[in-house]
């Protein structure tokens, strides 16, 4: 059912951590695309004048407001800027010696003839003198027996052979170095085989080291039993997100066809690894007593897979927020969905600031809001009363809906929509959630090769179906709309027109389709000064 509060204005009073979030968000983007110094003087006097107007007109309650925005704002700014590892007083680059020690930060990647991974620098060593710092290195080794063996977790010595990323721009859109910037990358380095030693092995968290260690077996397993290159590679990224041996041609068929969230571990697999745990533990949740480990051990193993899979974006902001509802239900309060994914938005963008530039994390975000809040008012607008037309007709909404809301930003950061969504999410979705139980399974079962055989061989014909399917729709004509980018302003018109137009489908407000049709045309003016060679 339905829940009526959701859309119902002012929506401050029934999600209040909004009222947080969004003088937050501004002062992290201020920060990213606008750091002045003077600007933090004039946010800083302006919260000093609100604090000043607030103890002198106390029963002004809208002026005690805004001091709490501004408050907000500035921690933005001022969280943004301590995350700027650039600026840290010990970051390597402010050293300079003949070599560095650093720790592999991530999984490494195979390029065809080096090895990329990012590295932490942890010291600077010049003659016998070394200098303890800090800072994230982008590391190329040349690929050899050594550097195929390398790991998360090991400790490296390095020459000083580090140099800035060079400004670089891909299609005339895509800028490499201010991408890796914002991951905190600003150097790179490039080794000779016998120019580097390994100096220690899994020297980070045990518990990092645990799940990275199961995530290689994984691997391992998969890759022993699917001896298609391809449906290895789907089922690697779809169990544990490791996509980075699937070919570029299947790679822009699920992108053509609008599933490629599916490639990439998000909220809808760590729904599927809950609704396991759930299956499989359920009855614990309502037992006095056992709730209370049943709780944090869900908790626990939501967390586990996040890091196993190579904590995406999309990921950690979904294992959050679970685990925020799961803390919700743990102590007998209900919290309202939208406050959930506000404070799970919050305490990630806390952690680091830099994620509301990335495009998985606002697509994420966007797609689940959109079946929050859309996929109720498209379900209503059909009403099946065959239980199989209405379960295909709930799957069909949940694309809509979630396609819906990503559709304006899909089109700003890549300039394409896919046209046969619907259809390529009614197959793909089933057939995929099926396909990672049935991975999951493989893995278990591991140790019975006959038996693993059996379940390999029926995973494959399943994933094997999916991608024949993907690549078969994305030749059809008229299967993707390319090259139609928007900038920024009609991005946000865009939205303010969709949520105009539902705010109308549902409530017949006559100012909610006077503020569509005006954003309609806006649309459309906007569009044609552009082809007359104007800008606004």
């Amino acid at each position: 059912m339905r829940n009526q509060q959701a859309h119902t204005w002012p929506v401050f009073r029934y999600v209040p951590v909004f009222r947080l979030l969004i003088p937050f968000l501004c002062g992290l983007l201020l920060n990213i695309f606008y750091n002045k110094i003077y600007l933090v003087s004039l946010l800083l006097l302006l919260l000093l004048t609100a604090i000043i107007a607030a103890i002198l007109l106390p029963k002004r309650q809208w002026i005690s407001g805004m001091k709490y925005q501004l408050l907000f704002l500035l921690s933005g700014f001022y969280i943004t800027d301590l995350n700027r590892e650039i600026k840290w007083k010990y970051h390597f680059s402010k050293y300079k010696g003949e070599s560095i020690v650093a720790v592999v930060d991530d999984i490494p990647d195979e390029k065809p003839k080096t090895i990329k991974v990012a590295v932490n620098v942890i010291e600077v060593d010049s003659g016998n003198r070394g200098c303890k710092v800090e800072g994230k290195l982008l590391l190329y080794l040349k690929k050899d027996s050594a550097s195929l063996k390398l790991r998360y977790g090991d400790k490296l010595l390095l020459p000083y052979t580090i140099e800035e990323i060079p400004d670089t721009v891909f299609g005339g859109r895509f800028n490499y170095k201010v991408y890796l910037e914002r991951k905190q990358i600003y150097h790179r380095a490039y080794v000779r085989s016998n120019h580097w030693k390994l100096l220690a092995r899994k020297t980070t968290s045990p518990v990092v080291d645990f799940a990275y260690t199961c995530r290689a077996n994984v691997v391992d397993v998969l890759r022993s039993s699917l001896k298609d290159t391809n449906d290895f590679a789907v089922a690697s990224a779809l169990l544990v997100g490791d996509d980075s041996l699937i070919s570029s041609d299947l790679m822009k068929a699920y992108s053509a066809s609008g599933t490629l969230h599916v490639l990439s571990v998000s909220g809808m697999h760590v729904g599927v690894i809950y609704l396991l745990i759930a299956f499989l533990f359920g009855k614990a949740e309502r037992n006095k007593w056992l709730k209370h480990l049943y709780y944090p051990a869900v908790i626990i193993l939501i967390w586990l897979y996040a890091i196993l899979s190579g904590s995406s974006a999309s990921v950690i902001r979904s294992a959050t927020m679970l685990s925020i509802v799961l803390l919700g239900k743990w102590i007998n309060s209900r919290s309202h969905i939208y406050n959930s994914l506000a404070l799970s938005m919050f305490i990630i963008l806390c952690y680091d600031p830099f994620l509301i530039t990335d495009n998985g994390f606002i697509l994420s975000y966007l797609a689940v809001y959109g079946i929050v809040y859309m996929q109720p008012l498209v379900l209503q607008l059909y009403n099946p009363e065959n239980k199989w037309m209405f379960k295909i007709w709930e799957l069909t909404a949940v694309s809509i809906a979630a396609q819906a809301l990503t559709a304006p930003v899909s089109l700003l950061f890549f300039g394409q929509f896919p046209n046969y969504f619907i259809l390529a999410n009614m197959i793909v979705i089933p057939i995929s959630t099926i396909a990672i139980y049935l991975t999951i399974l493989q893995v278990v079962v591991a140790p019975w090769h006959q038996i693993e055989l059996w379940v390999a061989y029926v995973n494959g014909k399943a994933i094997s179906f999916v991608n024949e399917f993907v690549i078969q729709l994305t030749k059809i004509p008229g299967a993707v709309t390319q090259d139609v980018y928007i900038d920024v302003f009609q991005c946000l018109v865009a939205y303010i027109m969709i949520f105009s137009l539902t705010d109308w489908i549902e409530k017949r407000r006559y100012s909610s389709l006077l503020s569509t049709l005006i954003c309609l045309a806006v649309l459309l003016a906007k569009s044609v000064v552009v082809n007359w060679g104007f800008r606004i």
